[in-house]
């Protein structure tokens, strides 16, 4: 795990990299002063990351099955569908990505001036 060192001189540290401390973050870095933005895991928050966005995709996967499977009511013949979870999970891990590639959070920051601890925060 990287860590922060001894001695680092920020006019403003933000705690928690979603929404609200990036957004935060980025504009105190754009007004000129030195910011320090310290996350555990990654930029985007728990929307992005473990609650809105991966459940938004087990939504539609489930929508999906649904319609498929009442496909017959109006006289489309399909067969029954079969869940393929690995692949799911694979999907849901893509859009997050997707998500962030858009977002470019991290190099917002690190554009701006700003610094991310640990050094290695992940965010396409």
């Amino acid at each position: 795990m990287t860590t922060i060192p001894e001695k680092v001189n920020f006019d403003i540290l933000v705690v928690g990299a979603g929404p609200v401390g990036a957004g935060a973050a980025l504009r105190a870095a754009e007004s000129g002063a030195r910011v320090g933005l310290i996350d555990r895991v990654r930029t985007g928050g728990t929307s992005t990351n473990t609650v809105c966005v991966p459940t938004r995709v087990l939504a539609v996967a489930a929508r999906l099955l649904r319609d498929i499977r009442s496909a017959g009511l109006y006289g489309i013949e399909v067969s029954d569908p079969n869940l393929i979870w690995s692949q799911l999970v694979a999907r849901v891990h893509d859009v997050v990505e997707e998500v962030h590639a858009n977002k470019q959070t991290a190099a917002q920051i690190r554009a701006s001036g700003g610094e991310l601890f640990p050094r290695d925060l992940r965010s396409l």
